[in-house]
């Protein structure tokens, strides 16, 4: 949808299906869905499977903001 834009996008309006339902249904379908998009789920949402590609995500974003860091492990042989 968005990769042959040709305006800057500012906002994005996610709209839930069903009217009137908690929040938090749709927050967590959407960060499912994000995960998905960038390789860390597929498939249906699970619980499990939701904790599992979180902990992958910020494994590597972790990795990614402290990579600059020395390795404590391997300074301390």
């Amino acid at each position: 949808l968005f990769r042959f834009k040709t305006f800057p996008v500012k906002y994005l309006v996610v709209l839930d299906t069903i009217a009137n339902r908690d929040h938090s249904h749709l927050a967590r379908n959407l960060a499912w869905a994000v995960l998905c998009a960038i390789g860390y789920g597929e498939g249906g949402y699970t619980l499990d499977k939701y904790a599992k590609a979180g902990d992958k995500a910020v494994d590597n974003c972790a990795e990614e903001c402290f990579g600059w860091m020395p390795d404590v492990a391997a300074s301390a042989d």
